[in-house]
């Protein structure tokens, strides 16, 4: 699987200057593959599961294990990553997106 905490790095928006304006705004390129979903787990979740296994492991001898907490397709963790680090709350509760263009690429074969 993939861990969840590389999305970010994956994903990391590119800053952006327009030289007409001078106007800045950051550009997250987001590859897409139709609706396919990607394992992923988190690395805090990781040990915890190895552990269990260890201390488990007449039960586990000999068989293959599939760690995996999650399946997501990269569209969502795209809106996640928006919603995390590109959304404001004004004082009076209103929550206003940043300047964070999206910018599909396909990868479909």
């Amino acid at each position: 699987p993939l861990y969840s905490e590389m999305f970010y790095r994956l994903l990391m928006p590119q800053l952006v200057v327009d030289e007409g304006t001078g106007e800045e705004r950051a550009i997250m390129t987001v590859p897409t593959k139709g609706d396919a979903k990607m394992m992923c787990m988190s690395v805090d979740d990781l040990g915890p599961a190895v552990a269990n296994i260890f201390d488990s492991y007449q039960v586990f001898a000999g068989r293959e294990i599939g760690l995996v907490t999650d399946f997501v397709t990269i569209s969502e963790v795209a809106e996640t990553i928006t919603e995390v680090f590109y959304e404001e709350t004004d004082a009076d509760g209103t929550v206003r997106k940043g300047k964070l263009e999206k910018k599909e690429v396909s990868v479909d074969a």
